[in-house]
């Protein structure tokens, strides 16, 4: 939820890197790296030193930017962040990352559960592939996205505590802030994307079986939900949101129903989108009579006609 067209824009954008190795077929071979997450408190607490902007500039290049993993590489090379990006995002959001420090500075603790999660993936897809992952602290608006062979996930979105202060962040980032413990489904989530057959997913029904297939899946596999506060409301006023949808389906994607922006006015959350494909694809696979199958298919995308048809019968109820 985490990364949406802006990720998108990223994945396409972000050049090659040599350090980087293509994903991997056998899950516990998996890289779990945090290395750029140590590098930015220790880049955070030498900022109290700082007697100027120059030298608070001086700290992030030397302690956060030089020791670059190749996921924060990755990541500050498509979003074209530099030290005076980042230490904007560490000044706007100072009360926050100060709660969250304690989650984002426990990742090892889940390195168990994030491969238990990739190994339950290539029970279920034999034909999985497991990228590298790198945590680093971003700008406040990615969660997640794969880059050039790896998966890069924004610790400060992703790794958070279950109830951090939020006011300083923007509106559509609050709905996508997950704790800690939810990180293996964010995780396995990304890395389904990575399964996916290419496809065009042009309209908000497509996106929201691309999306709704990885976080149904996800689901499934590790029994957490990543977009729980969509699916949550959604459960509570299905014909609603359905028939919203269903007005919608057809027209070109709109982040109205993929990013994580509530609606004040009407007290719906962001990302029913997610919603949506959830439930589409939570009805294919209960309807298939081959659940291995079924599963595969979810996984790879590989059946989208049979997909869009259960899409549109949802739909129209």
């Amino acid at each position: 939820m985490k990364r949406l067209l802006l990720a998108g824009l990223l994945a396409a954008s972000a050049p090659a890197l040599a350090q980087t190795r293509p994903p991997q077929p056998n899950p516990d071979s998996l890289r779990v790296v945090w290395a750029d997450v140590d590098h930015f408190w220790t880049a955070f607490d030498h900022l109290a030193a700082a007697r100027s902007t120059a030298d608070s500039l001086a700290v992030i290049e030397r302690d956060y930017l030089a020791p670059a993993t190749p996921g924060l590489r990755a990541y500050a090379e498509a979003a074209n962040a530099k030290a005076p990006d980042f230490l904007r995002a560490l000044r706007t959001h100072r009360r926050y990352l100060a709660a969250i420090r304690p989650a984002t500075q426990a990742i090892a603790s889940q390195r168990p559960a994030i491969g238990q999660a990739a190994r339950a993936l290539k029970k279920a897809y034999p034909g999985a592939v497991f990228p590298d992952i790198y945590f680093a602290v971003g700008k406040f608006e990615v969660g997640g996205s794969p880059l050039n062979g790896l998966l890069y996930v924004g610790a400060e979105l992703k790794c958070a505590t279950p109830t951090p202060p939020l006011a300083e962040l923007r509106p559509d980032l609050r709905g996508g802030v997950s704790p800690l413990s939810a990180i293996s489904t964010v995780c396995v989530h990304e890395i389904i994307h990575g399964q996916q057959r290419p496809g065009q997913a042009r309209t908000n029904l497509a996106l929201a079986l691309l999306e709704g297939a990885a976080e149904y899946v996800a689901y499934r596999l590790t029994g957490r939900l990543g977009a729980a506060e969509a699916v949550a409301y959604g459960r509570q006023h299905e014909a609603a949101v359905r028939q919203q949808f269903a007005r919608a389906a057809e027209q070109p994607a709109e982040a109205r129903w993929f990013l994580a922006t509530a609606d004040a006015a009407t007290g719906q959350p962001g990302a029913l989108g997610y919603f949506i494909g959830f439930r589409i694809c939570e009805a294919y696979y209960t309807q298939a009579r081959d659940k291995k199958a079924a599963l595969e298919a979810l996984i790879a995308l590989s059946d989208r006609p049979g997909l869009l048809a259960q899409g549109r019968q949802y739909l129209a109820r």
